[in-house]
């Protein structure tokens, strides 16, 4: 019988991290950090507890982790945040938490990720990122800057590795039906504005992202590394044609 892989979310309790788990669940062993169990019928046997930012915490689960199940064959980072604030109105605190949540959690996780992936010569890493790290999107200055840090990111941590038989990889959405995005996705006038600029006539579902990190994940795309999939109805790369 073949091992299964471990498949550790960071952010597993998201919409997009259960639907991913759901996904996997035959196929890895899927293990999930969280910041609390919201889910009461959350089997917690595979259920580990950290602050995303918090670097000591962060590092002793993961350490908990390696302990438990001695291999971290893949990797998924599904913690971020939405903050649209023009750049003048934001205060110093609300620019450094957006930089800590989306990118610097990146850097605390993958500190002791990676040197357990080298040990083993292989591993699967895949990042999330976002459409306005490549379009410019009114009052997204924050999150354009982080998640662009996230995908140049993914680029440089593709080949600094890749002699260790780890690939990276980024999945960038637009608007997506989640929890965090419910403010707008509740907003009738922005899912409209939304779905103008896109090619296929709708926003983003979980499944939609978590299918195309699996695919990332997934041995039949082992000649994939350093790559920005975008999962976005066509919004960054087509022009959908004025209405005259």
């Amino acid at each position: 019988m073949s091992h299964l892989k471990n498949l550790v979310i960071n952010g597993g309790n998201s919409l997009i991290g259960k639907k991913l788990a759901e996904i996997e669940e035959h196929k890895t062993n899927v293990i999930k950090i969280v910041r609390t169990n919201s889910d009461l019928n959350e089997n917690t046997n595979n259920l580990f507890f950290a602050n995303a930012i918090d670097s000591d915490e962060i590092k002793e689960t993961i350490l908990k982790i390696q302990e438990k199940y001695q291999t971290i064959d893949q990797y998924v980072h599904l913690i971020g945040s939405i903050v649209l604030k023009p750049l003048h109105s934001q205060t110093k605190e609300e620019w450094l938490q957006t930089i800590d949540l989306n990118l610097n959690s990146i850097f605390y996780a993958l500190k002791f990720i990676l040197p357990i992936m080298i040990k083993q010569k292989k591993g699967q890493i895949v990042l999330v990122s976002s459409v306005a790290a490549q379009i410019g999107l009114m009052n997204h200055e924050s999150i354009s800057a982080a998640k662009g840090g996230v995908e140049s990111l993914t680029r440089s941590l593709a080949i600094t590795y890749s002699n260790y038989g780890i690939r990276v990889n980024c999945v960038s959405p637009s608007l997506t039906d989640t929890k965090m995005a419910k403010f707008l996705t509740q907003n009738e006038i922005a899912v409209k504005s939304t779905v103008s600029l896109n090619a296929i006539k709708r926003i983003g579902i979980p499944e939609d992202i978590a299918h195309a990190i699996s695919f990332l994940l997934n041995d039949n795309s082992s000649f994939i590394t350093g790559h920005v999939l975008n999962v976005d109805g066509g919004l960054t790369k087509i022009r959908t044609p004025p209405k005259i």
